[in-house]
């Protein structure tokens, strides 16, 4: 190993800004470490910074640059310990490797790990060759990219960037899954048209399983999109009505309870938040128009109310609509992971296809979907261990974009605590007295509102009760 040039280099931590309270980052400390690889002696400066404001979270807690060239703690390059790996692995002793002189340590040791993984990677891949299910996705989040993974296993089988999503950028890297593995014994995948036409030329004749999670999502807005838009509109004007109607009672606790209250999570299409939001307003104007009230402030606060059930009656016929097709779209997807799906979904086309005009043209592309996609939605009950869903790819693609937006700062600093100075003067006092007044009311708030959130039935009967409160008062 000769190590002939002398290379300066000074790496500091991507951002600029704190990434929790965005103030501008000092440097820490300093640090210097000499990286020996197969061609040069680099002399690495490392900048350590951190956030200089007292009151954040990550104050004093080092961001470290990344170091891609050697190990964690390894004054040897990555490349010295894959060359001394491969040269273990042909039988070279240590004292050749590094040209004679005393063998570091801790590099044969990564070494030899690294040539047993080789081996167990070289086994693993033999195993696999035309005995793999072949999870495939291609997608365009953060940069083209096709990848692979057996669904058995775990296996990451392919992972390529790509210049496009079209046919022709697809159907090369299928053809080099097929050089390194074979043939799969199934594969499952979204209804990407161009990945779908590469894989059926590449591998004619193997079963195809759609992905469940894909079919659902896609399912799901074809059949219920445009009235979810048209409720989802109708309900965020009348939540904005019925929050500002709220807020002129000068009630703290009451406008929490409602914000709270109206606050609905969900993601559609497996959750119709918007038709959640719908009923709870219609719920909340029914419990205001049905007081009997003698103040003038109740009176205002019922006229207003009477806006917000104008603004919901216009999507009344809508949102009836949605929550028939959300219920045949809840028993689909029970339908699907049920163990024995093919005469479950039979069931429900046949039961949609029975109702009366109106409905049916509603459900018919849920109808024509299951008619077209019966023989992809059910290949894992005839393929032993096919999943239905390529979910585990998803999880990976998840991971691998949180690792990729790590800013180097150590997983115990989003825990630590910094407090105030200590209260060694009244003003530090009093700033020490309103802080935790602050904190005692951000989290009364989040507690009124959390609960509010959670059992609606309990903060309808809260609301009652405050509204009659204050009829008395008046």
């Amino acid at each position: 190993m000769n190590s002939t040039l002398n290379t300066h280099m000074r790496l500091e931590p991507a951002p600029k800004f704190c990434p929790m309270c965005g103030a501008p980052l000092k440097t820490l400390r300093t640090r210097r470490r000499t990286v020996h690889t197969l061609t040069s002696t680099l002399e690495v400066t490392l900048v350590e910074k951190a956030c200089g404001d007292t009151g954040c979270a990550l104050c004093g807690v080092a961001l470290k640059p990344p170091l891609p060239l050697a190990l964690p703690y390894l004054h040897y390059g990555v490349d010295v310990t894959l060359h001394a790996a491969t040269e273990r692995e042909r039988g070279v002793p240590a004292s050749r490797v590094f040209d004679g002189r005393p063998s570091p340590s801790t590099v044969i040791r990564h070494a030899d790990r690294l040539a047993l993984l080789g081996e167990a990677s070289a086994r693993l891949d033999e195993e696999l060759r035309d005995n793999y299910i072949a999870l495939v996705d291609a997608t365009s989040d953060r940069g083209n990219q096709l990848t692979v993974i057996d669904a058995r296993t775990g296996t990451v089988l392919l992972a390529e960037a790509l210049d496009g999503l079209s046919y022709e950028d697809l159907k090369p890297h299928i053809e080099r899954l097929r050089e390194l593995f074979g043939t799969p014994l199934c594969v499952v995948s979204d209804d990407d048209r161009a990945l779908l036409k590469a894989i059926r030329e590449v591998f004619p004749g193997v079963p195809l399983q759609y992905c469940h999670f894909h079919f659902l999502r896609n399912l799901g807005e074809d059949l219920m999109g445009e009235h979810h838009r048209r409720v989802a509109e109708a309900a965020e004007e009348a939540k904005s009505l019925a929050l500002a109607a709220v807020k002129r009672l000068g009630c703290g606790e009451l406008e929490l309870l409602v914000e709270g209250y109206l606050t609905v999570r969900g993601r559609f299409p497996f959750d119709a938040p918007a038709l959640e939001l719908y009923t709870r307003l219609r719920n909340l104007t029914a419990e205001v128009l049905s007081l009997r009230v003698k103040s003038r402030t109740l009176t205002r606060l019922k006229t207003s109310f009477m806006k917000v059930h104008a603004t919901l009656l216009g999507a009344r016929e809508a949102s009836e609509t949605l929550s028939l097709l959300f219920t045949a779209f809840g028993f689909l997807r029970l339908a699907l992971a049920d163990e024995n799906p093919e005469e479950r979904v039979r069931e429900i086309a046949a039961w949609a296809e029975s109702l009366r005009e109106a409905p049916r043209e509603e459900l018919r592309p849920l109808t024509e979907r299951l008619r077209r996609y019966e023989e992809r939605l059910h290949t894992h009950t005839r393929v032993e261990g096919c999943p239905r869903s390529i979910t585990e790819l998803e999880r990976r693609f998840r991971e691998a974009r949180r690792h990729a937006g790590n800013l180097g700062t150590h997983p115990k600093a989003l825990f630590l605590k910094n407090p105030l100075a200590p209260p060694t003067t009244s003003i530090y006092k009093d700033l020490l007295r309103e802080a935790r007044a602050r904190e005692e009311e951000t989290r009364r708030k989040t507690q009124t509102r959390g609960r509010a959130k959670r059992d609606p039935g309990w903060a309808l009967k809260r609301i009652r009760e405050l509204l009659r409160e204050l009829d008395k008062r008046e």
